[in-house]
């Protein structure tokens, strides 16, 4: 009878939230290494000639994809070490993943639809930018947003916006196919619904589960 007893598993044994399985140590693993190298090879391959043409205090809006990549090394640090680490770090690293993501995703889309090739960079940059959105969801998870993080978030992704697409000219350089115009509507219109998403979460108390 014990034995019968001890064999039993409950229904739910077998299933793992994706918040588990996201951090998990393989996964955590692939994370930290692939962010890693990610950041370093974004900043030179993408960013190098920028950086060194670019006065050093323009530097922190230049490699907007890197460093929202980078930053996401620290929120997980801060939620390993004790959950649910620092929220407010966790809502920034999370916004500029989700932003950043989603524009390269929509840019290599356009470039795609516009009759541009499907080569071994535009997929992978893809591929990675992608998983850069579903990292800023976990990040979510351990957010705790209110109505003027949101607010004071979104502020500073437009000013970063301006800088990159207004007098200053810190946005990254695009391959023909896709007007930097398009792009900017782009940048802009997903600061925009980022923090309308950040706020109805604030409003609601929810996180991403």
């Amino acid at each position: 009878m014990n034995g019968i007893v001890a064999g039993k598993r409950s229904p739910t044994a077998h299933h793992q939230s994706p918040v588990s399985w996201a951090l998990s140590p393989p996964i955590l693993a692939a994370i930290f290494i692939g962010n890693g190298i990610g950041a370093i090879a974004g900043v030179l391959y993408w960013y190098g000639a920028q950086l060194r043409a670019s006065p050093w205090y323009l530097w922190p809006f230049v490699p907007d994809s890197p460093l929202s990549t980078f930053m996401v090394l620290p929120a997980l640090t801060l939620i390993l070490r004790r959950r649910p680490g620092w929220p407010l770090l966790n809502a920034y690293a999370a916004f500029g993943v989700i932003k950043y993501g989603l524009w390269t995703v929509a840019f290599w889309s356009l470039y795609w639809t516009g009759g541009g090739p499907f080569t071994l960079e535009s997929v992978a940059m893809t591929f990675t930018h992608s998983v850069m959105i579903a990292e800023g969801l976990l990040l979510l998870h351990y957010a705790r947003l209110t109505g003027p993080i949101a607010l004071g978030l979104g502020a500073w992704f437009l000013f970063n916006d301006w800088v990159d697409y207004g007098p200053l000219h810190t946005r990254p350089g695009l391959p023909p196919g896709v007007s930097v115009q398009t792009m900017t509507w782009v940048a802009v219109g997903l600061t925009l619904l980022i923090t309308i998403a950040y706020l109805k979460l604030a409003y609601r108390g929810e996180r991403i589960r």
